[in-house]
Parts: structure tokens; sequence; C-alpha cells
């Protein structure tokens, strides 16, 4: 290394060298570096950080032909419900996303089943649909 990038390398090793302190053993003639002053306003032993829930996404396929009533124990119920016969539109909110369900009469029984969905952001940021999925499952199981 020569020329610039080498100039700072040094000028920084002479500044921090210079932020220690030395300490010299008179009767042996030897020096020691003394270790940084403690921050006296810093406390003894730092709080561990805050444990956070961790949400493992789930791929939302497994909500395509799911019966509504299955649904909507797995989800809660649906922050806002549309009914445009014979389909219904079921959405749930979080603060990340928008997940809407879309549910039409099941063509080999009685009631309604999961046709198609679709997870939107809630801002700028694109968003993963299994994430999003794992959120809305999380908060339901949460209550």
């Amino acid at each position: 290394m020569t020329g610039p990038g080498l100039a700072a390398v040094l000028t920084a090793g002479v500044l921090l060298a210079a932020c220690q302190t030395t300490q010299t053993d008179r009767s042996t003639g030897s020096r020691a570096v003394a270790a940084p002053a403690a921050d006296p306003n810093a406390a003894a032993d730092p709080a561990p950080a805050p444990r956070l829930a961790v949400v493992t996404p789930r791929p939302p396929d497994e909500l395509r032909r799911m019966p509504a009533e299955e649904a909507e124990r797995r989800l809660g119920r649906a922050d806002f419900r549309r009914h445009d016969p014979p389909a219904q539109l079921w959405q749930y909110r979080a603060d990340s996303c928008i997940l809407d369900l879309f549910l039409y009469p099941d063509p080999g029984g009685d009631g309604l089943v999961v046709d198609h969905f679709e997870a939107r952001p809630r801002g700028d940021r694109p968003v993963d649909p299994a994430a999003c999925y794992g959120t809305l499952l999380a908060r339901a199981k949460a209550g």
C-alpha cells in the first residue's frame, strides 16, 4: 500500500495510540497500557435485547379451495367483507399488508371456498404473500 492509503492507515494508528494512557512500573521500568475508563453513566449489566416474535412464512397456496369456515378458523373474522353474489371478498389487514380472499360457491358441495387470494402491500414496499399470510396467522393465534 502506498500514497494516500498508507498515509490514512498510519494517521489512524497514531490517533488511536494517542487515545491510550500508559503507566510505568518504577521498580522494573516497564510500561503498561491502561484500559479505557469505564463510562460512569453506563449500566453495570446491559439489558438483554428484546425478543421478537419470529413469523415463519407459510405458503398461502394452502388457502386455495379451503372452505370458508376453515379460513375463518385460521385467520379469524375478516376485517372487511363484501358480498357480490355469488362471490364474497374477505379482507384481512396487517400493518404491512392486506390479504384479499375471493370466495365462491363450492361446485362439489355446500358453502363457499377460497377460489383466489391476493396479498397487497400497505405502503411502498413490496409484499411477500407467504410472509403476509404468516403475519395474519400469528395475529389470529395471538387472539
